[in-house]
């Protein structure tokens, strides 16, 4: 199976994991980037032409993910279990160097290494792709986090820290799957996220990072279930 997330059951002894399917994220990513408001999210400055290069955001939001299932590893640090994708955003082969720059970036946002991407983009591109790319390498980054804290509140309750996160999410204490996001730069609200996932009966014999790796890559479900987290402004 292809993976995007794990979450352990429980989380120092896993009897279960719930696997969030990897085409789920990426479609959920996809589908926040098709709902982003530029308008809504932040001033862009005369110079940019966000329209110019919309398709080539969500290429990227479709594409930003594919190295995950040859980087895939179960890790197990500190008596904690994990995952990891070490090295995923640089495996991906682009033909088009806009949509390979905000794949290659969709985890970094340092001031540097926009600097050096969009001196790149407008000697080999334009000066709109160059203007355009700090905006839309944001727009992915956050659609991608937003995608995942969804996911993290269809199965742990609550959301994870994370370094990039600019938005605030919180559940409603009157539905846990329904969270408001402030501010919030979709259109329309509400938002629902489909999160199609599988659980996975840990035995024995796979308690090891290695087996467990192996067996989750190998393994084939019948079905995928699946949990809607709708995302909505407060």
């Amino acid at each position: 199976m292809d993976v995007a997330r794990l979450f352990f059951h429980p989380p120092g002894a896993p009897k279960r994991v719930s696997v969030v399917a990897l085409a789920s994220h990426v479609e959920n990513v996809a589908r926040l980037a098709q709902a982003w408001s530029p308008d809504l999210a932040y001033r862009a400055p005369s110079e940019c032409d966000l329209a110019k290069t919309q398709a080539q955001l969500l290429e990227a939001a479709h594409r930003h993910d594919e190295a995950k299932p040859v980087t895939f590893r179960v890790t197990h640090d500190d008596g904690r279990w994990g995952y990891s994708f070490a090295g995923h955003r640089f495996r991906v082969s682009c033909d088009d160097l806009y949509v390979g720059a905000l794949i290659e970036m969709h985890h970094e946002f340092s001031v540097d290494g926009v600097a050096e991407w969009q001196a790149r983009l407008r000697r080999e591109l334009d000066d709109v792709h160059a203007a355009n790319f700090p905006f839309d390498l944001y727009t992915l980054e956050m659609c991608d986090q937003v995608a995942a804290e969804a996911e993290s509140y269809a199965f742990s309750g609550d959301a994870d820290e994370r370094a990039f996160m600019e938005l605030h999410s919180r559940k409603r204490q009157d539905d846990p799957l329904t969270v408001e996001v402030e501010p919030f730069p979709f259109a329309p609200s509400p938002l629902p996220l489909v999160v199609a996932h599988a659980e996975f009966t840990v035995s024995d014999d796979l308690r090891t990072p290695p087996k467990l790796t192996e067996a989750l890559k190998q393994w084939a479900p019948d079905d995928l279930l699946e949990r809607t987290v709708t995302l909505c402004s407060p």
